[in-house]
């Protein structure tokens, strides 16, 4: 079933139904919910979004809605439950008494999860006072510097809450409340980038690397230079082996600034070494090389390990600036050479045998010349899918989620 579809459905009629029905599609949800957790499956944010629905149901009455939402955090699922907490603490004041007593009882429980129900307290815009003086032990908790807040809070509720944020590893993104705009976290996470020792210091820069839009153009190049050099040279491998994994979002200021600030020349020799080595993973097209370094060494590398595929298009270049008249003669002297080229040195692009194939139709040639070029390209494309294998969804290890109950 269509998670959305569903929610869409149910939120819509609840908004017309009578008392009496409302309550009644609003436990069949619950009923729904309770049977797809026990067969195993996690329902996904909008199939959770029952207590959005159930909040705004006009109908329902109190001790219908009281019930519902008692039955919702006695779900038993870590994934479900911290959903329905982030959201009613993110509707803190849309509740009533009662139901903001459902909500600090169980935050205040020794609840083998409690963790990530806390985690999904904290990462809220606003959180309400209440519930920080359950968790922080005041009021004004998040009255305190990030670095403050980082010492202050215990380590494992400090890591559920970053991961909380960043929806990483799945299934939090999955789940739909992270990067809710809290400059809390924002803030947390821009210092754990700059303190290297720290344990979540690598996650907090991959979320520098994946959202430059959230942090600032220039927030990943204030961290570069706040580094000495050996964090440096720890970021600037981080940033290469998450760039393997990335389409777009080249980075080219910051792989740049790391060269440039690298300690010598044999560092940034074995820089450019190791960029040239990830590039079949990164490069697609040849224009790719000025989008990710506008530095001469790295160009002039990067060149030299696509020689074949800038022949082509030397080549290619070469032959449509001579002015002769392109008779049939002339096509297929044309032809033969680029298709000779390609098979003699064969460039490693596919983005540059599809070129090939258009410079090839635009000569208007066809059969034999097209049909080599076609053999040539499929193992081109054969061989870039060796170097570059999908990406498949790979179940982070139960480390990362301590005390999670429920499927996962």
């Amino acid at each position: 079933m269509a998670g959305e579809r569903l929610y869409d459905v149910c939120n819509t009629a609840l908004a017309y139904l009578s008392s009496s029905s409302a309550e009644a599609v609003v436990n069949s949800w619950i009923d729904w919910l309770q049977i797809r957790i026990a067969a195993g499956h996690l329902p996904d944010d909008y199939m959770l979004g029952l207590v959005t629905s159930l909040l705004d149901a006009p109908t329902l009455t109190e001790e219908a809605r009281c019930a519902s939402i008692k039955r919702l955090l006695a779900v038993q699922s870590t994934g479900a439950v911290l959903v329905f907490i982030a959201t009613l603490v993110a509707r803190w004041d849309d509740l009533r008494e009662d139901e903001h007593s459902m909500v600090t009882q169980l935050l205040a429980s020794d609840r083998e999860d409690g963790i990530w129900m806390k985690a999904a307290a904290l990462t809220q815009n606003s959180v309400p006072e209440e519930i920080q003086k359950i968790i922080l032990g005041s009021t004004d908790g998040f009255h305190v510097s990030a670095t403050k807040l980082i010492e202050q809070l215990p380590p494992k509720l400090l890591t559920a809450c970053i991961r909380m944020h960043r929806g990483a590893p799945q299934p939090l993104w999955y789940l739909g409340h992270h990067h809710d705009n809290s400059p809390t976290w924002y803030g947390v996470i821009r210092q754990l980038a700059r303190m290297p020792s720290h344990p979540l210091f690598e996650d907090c820069l991959n979320e520098i690397f994946s959202f430059e839009s959230r942090y600032g153009a220039d927030e990943l190049s204030q961290v570069i230079r706040y580094l000495d050099a050996s964090s440096r040279e720890n970021v600037f491998n981080l940033l290469l082996e998450w760039k393997t994994d990335v389409v777009g979002e080249w980075h080219q200021p910051e792989f740049d600034l790391l060269l440039e600030l690298a300690p010598n020349d044999d560092s940034r020799n074995e820089m450019v070494r190791l960029m040239v080595e990830k590039s079949d993973m990164i490069i697609e097209f040849i224009e790719d090389i000025n989008e990710w370094s506008h530095r001469l060494d790295v160009r002039k590398a990067l060149e030299k390990s696509f020689q074949n595929d800038f022949m082509i298009r030397k080549i290619w270049n070469s032959l449509t600036s001579v002015n002769v008249r392109a008779t049939t003669q002339v096509r297929t002297i044309f032809s033969e050479l680029l298709t000779s080229t390609i098979e003699a040195f064969p460039p490693k692009l596919p983005s540059t045998h599809w070129d090939l194939k258009r410079y090839l139709e635009a000569l208007g040639v066809k059969g034999d010349f097209l049909r080599r070029a076609a053999v040539m390209r499929e193992k081109a494309i054969t061989d870039f899918q060796k170097v570059c294998p999908s990406k498949l969804r790979v179940s982070p290890p139960a480390a990362c989620f301590p005390a999670w109950i429920g499927p996962r």
